[in-house]
């Protein structure tokens, strides 16, 4: 695979980080028959978020997909700064965007993500 910019390095790194901790979670709940979920938290990356709670990976996967079929870019922000481990002025170079674009989408992927997680959960 040829990698043609910064930009195309960090979306492939952040999508196989992601496919990486969705199929170690499939593999645990399958060893365990359905239980033991990985869980990760959403405050690793922002410490501003105004709630402490784990997430599980396979509901995270689910609900970008869900959110990549209305906002791609959103989808792509919370990638780079989940998966890839982005601060906002990175994901804002990678992406070729301001850096306030880039937290508003994360604020608005943020806030989309845990209503959805939550009402799932």
């Amino acid at each position: 695979m040829t990698l043609n910019s910064r930009t195309h390095f960090f979306a492939v790194s952040a999508r196989l980080m992601r496919q990486i901790l969705v199929d170690h979670a499939r593999r645990t709940r399958a060893d365990k028959r359905g239980g033991g979920a990985t869980v990760i938290s959403l405050e690793d990356v922002s410490p501003a978020a105004p709630q402490t709670s784990g997430v599980d990976v396979l509901a995270l996967d689910e609900a970008l997909e869900a959110l990549s079929s209305f906002d791609a870019r959103q989808c792509r922000v919370v990638e780079l700064r989940f998966f890839a481990g982005l601060n906002i002025p990175e994901a804002a170079d990678a992406l070729g965007i301001s850096t306030a674009t880039v937290e508003r989408e994360w604020a608005m992927a943020k806030a989309w993500l845990h209503r959805r997680l939550s009402a799932a959960g």
